[in-house]
């Protein structure tokens, strides 16, 4: 069996995901509204990690490694649905309260929809610009979510947009990826 590191086992506290202790939550917002919990970033990236777990039970061939942690993915995505979602939104109405539960895939069917017009709405602001307000870890998320919705043609919107806050803004002066 692969071991589960201890550390990593006991993250979560009795008191569930919406408890969950971090540092950093969506860090380093340029244009910051009300951020989201710290413990809703935290426990995003606990259950990425079990998924990515998973994943490398299932390439080493530990199946009972990899049936035990997607059950437990399984259940920590319900809890984080239930933990966050307000019978509008995830956590606050923010383009990482979005990005990251439609990344994780948790939202249930018959909200779905509901998210993923809004988490649009949230992209498609007043002011025009398709600017990705978000912290860090918006920002790596909410291309890949777009991407997941078929939408690859706002990822790109967002990417090339000038606007500040952008990525757009630093290839229009000349900075070169390699």
């Amino acid at each position: 069996h692969i071991l589960l590191p201890v550390l990593f086992r006991k993250q979560v506290p009795q008191s569930g995901l919406s408890h969950m202790a971090g540092r950093y939550g969506d860090w380093c917002m340029l244009t910051p509204p009300s951020p989201v919990p710290i413990s809703f970033t935290s426990a995003f990236s606990y259950i990425l990690n079990l998924e990515q777990f998973v994943e490398m039970a299932h390439a080493v061939g530990e199946s009972q490694d990899e049936e035990t942690y997607a059950n437990l993915v399984a259940k920590l995505k319900q809890e984080y649905h239930d933990s966050f979602w307000n019978e509008t939104h995830y956590s606050r109405p923010q383009l990482t309260s979005y990005a990251l539960p439609l990344y994780l895939d948790l939202t249930p069917l018959e909200q779905k929809e509901m998210v993923e017009v809004d988490f649009l709405n949230l992209l498609d602001s007043s002011d025009g610009c398709s600017c990705p307000r978000t912290g860090i870890i918006g920002a790596k998320y909410m291309p890949m979510s777009l991407s997941m919705l078929g939408r690859t043609d706002i990822a790109l919107q967002v990417a090339e947009q000038i606007q500040l806050p952008s990525w757009g803004r630093s290839f229009s002066y000349g900075v070169k990826l390699s």
